[in-house]
């Protein structure tokens, strides 16, 4: 295997954890593999709430609810993965991502 590919695959699983992490800093709920790809799910289907691009043109930042909780995730469409959530009162109408 090339350093390349253990580097990505590295780089993946420090991003999941790190979504892990700030969804249960910033919401309180602990996000499953299955509750992770029903939130990459709706967002692929467009039923998230677009609120603004991300730091780079394939994040993106949406709004939508889970477990009755509203979220703001941020997305990465090319590698349809979630990067990070949020805090309320961050992100577009602060400029933070």
């Amino acid at each position: 295997m090339s350093p390349h590919g253990k580097r990505q695959r590295n780089s993946a699983r420090h991003n999941k954890e790190h979504a892990v992490e700030r969804a249960q800093e910033r919401y309180g709920i602990q996000l499953s593999n299955k509750k992770r790809k029903t939130i990459a799910i709706l967002i692929e289907d467009g039923k998230g709430n677009f609120l603004g691009r991300g730091n780079m043109a394939q994040r993106k930042i949406y709004g939508l609810s889970i477990d009755g909780q509203r979220l703001k995730v941020v997305y990465d469409h090319y590698t349809r993965r979630i990067v990070t959530f949020l805090p309320n009162g961050k992100g577009v109408e602060n400029g933070a991502t």
